[in-house]
């Protein structure tokens, strides 16, 4: 009835800016991290246990508690629903083609999302309710992409090509090229968006179907769909549930740390079922102005690659802080740095987000020293707090059930360095004590309503 899933063999990920040897048909951008490309065949979790078990100390100096939560993922769609062939020819299209215009169309009475009203000068974070029925967690929800026979064609065309060469070429995985596609959800589309394989090239060869990403500016620089200006769809092969991104953003959003809305998609190509993916909102300037009174501030993906206000690129201040914690040492007296720190960095919800991933635990992500996350200098506090990102491997053999709550730096072949601010972190009392209440706080009213979240996921 179980399938027995070894470790994946494929690690690795990728940052900075690289430089195709293809100008004429490759768009250079920053690197995005999801490692693996496809999803089990099955549209509903397949039949699996998980334990998870996580370590927590219940109070200071007694002995860790082991909470046990068995994961168990029932039920298969028929054959009708398994994907296709991502290199078959696609669906006659006709009858199913949008306006060719660079805006959304728009029905009558779609109005703008108004935040509650809590009284003059008081911002309440949000999320967009124009874009709410997108990311719907009671549903799985249906996205219509339509291409043309040429583009559906070059898509196919740079697929394969980086699929087979992308080991010759220095960060492949920050080469994104576009091609125009059309998308539609219920009754909304949007006629002239950009789509592009996501992910890292390098493992696509074990793909039954590429991740997707889309860009609604990618060709004019005010498109947007629904309030947003790019969506991601992203899957998992080496996991027989596909859900643990959607499950990690749930407990950290639960646990009043700001992160991105995860539901499920069927993805449709000119007709024919592409398959199940994640569908994760995009962290950018749309998701700052939900979440922040004020979204004009420098947003970092892995905590150094500017995403935002790329014209002025003004990044003093996050090397101010990363050189500043580079530069203390871990011995001797931290008073000065403990003092620094709350100038430039929210501490609080340092504390808070890094005990999230402890909770579940993560092996590859903030607080195991990676890059998977996202820096955001606040204008309105002058302090930068930590986005949640990339929590795709959580709740499985890459984070182990014994693993420690004040040293796990993730599975070994990440390879990541520890956590110096963790471990600076860690020598000032007052600091540490607040991270233990955190993760007991997160283990006994967070953590403990995961059956029923999953339980509720893998019915849909």
């Amino acid at each position: 009835m179980f399938r027995t899933l070894g470790p994946c063999p494929h690690k690795g990920h990728g940052a900075g800016d690289g430089v195709s040897s293809r100008p004429n048909q490759t768009t250079p951008g920053p690197g995005n991290d999801y490692r693996f490309a496809t999803l089990p065949d099955c549209r509903r979790c397949r039949s699996i246990e998980d334990g998870l078990f996580v370590g927590l100390p219940h109070m200071k100096g007694v002995q860790l508690v082991l909470l046990w939560v068995s994961l168990v993922a029932v039920g298969c769609a028929s054959t009708q629903d398994q994907p296709t062939d991502i290199l078959a020819e696609p669906a006659d299209a006709a009858g199913d083609v949008m306006a060719q215009d660079h805006m959304p169309t728009e029905t009558a009475g779609d109005t703008p999302h108004v935040p509650p009203d809590n009284g003059p000068d008081v911002f309440t974070p949000h999320y967009n309710e124009k874009n709410a029925p997108l990311y719907d967690e009671s549903v799985v929800v249906d996205i219509k992409l339509v291409f043309a026979e040429a583009e559906w064609q070059k898509f196919q065309d740079i697929y394969a090509y980086w699929s087979e060469h992308a080991d010759e070429y220095d960060h492949a995985e920050t080469v994104i090229e576009y091609v125009h596609c059309g998308v539609q959800f219920k009754d909304k589309t949007f006629a002239d968006a950009g789509c592009h394989p996501k992910g890292n090239p390098r493992y696509w060869k074990d793909s039954k179907k590429p991740q997707i990403g889309i860009k609604f500016n990618a060709w004019d620089k005010n498109g947007r769909f629904l309030g947003l200006r790019k969506m991601g769809f992203k899957s998992l092969p080496y996991y027989a549930a596909p859900v643990r991104s959607r499950i990690a953003m749930w407990l950290m959003r639960e646990s009043g740390i700001i992160a991105p809305r995860v539901n499920h998609a069927r993805v449709f190509v000119n007709g024919q079922y592409l398959g199940l993916y994640e569908n994760i909102e995009a962290i950018d300037r749309e998701f700052l102005e939900d979440h922040f009174e004020d979204p004009s501030g420098n947003l970092y993906q892995n905590g150094y690659i500017l995403k935002t206000n790329q014209e002025e690129n003004d990044q003093s201040r996050v090397w101010k802080l990363n050189d500043r914690i580079d530069a203390e040492p871990l011995d001797g007296d931290h008073s000065e740095f403990f003092a620094w720190l709350p100038t430039i960095l929210d501490v609080h919800e340092v504390l808070r987000e890094i005990a999230g991933e402890v909770v579940l635990p993560t092996p590859d992500n903030y607080s195991n020293g990676s890059d998977n996350f996202y820096f955001y200098d606040n204008p309105k506090t002058g302090l930068f707090v930590v986005l949640p990102w990339d929590i795709d491997e959580c709740i499985g053999p890459f984070a182990p059930p014994d693993a420690d709550i004040y040293e796990y730096w993730g599975e070994p072949e990440a390879q990541n360095p520890p956590m110096k601010l963790r471990l600076l972190i860690y020598q000032n009392p007052v600091w540490k004590k607040e991270y233990e209440d955190n993760l007991v706080q997160i283990r006994d009213e967070v953590y403990a309503k995961l059956p029923g979240v999953v339980a509720s996921v893998c019915a849909q």
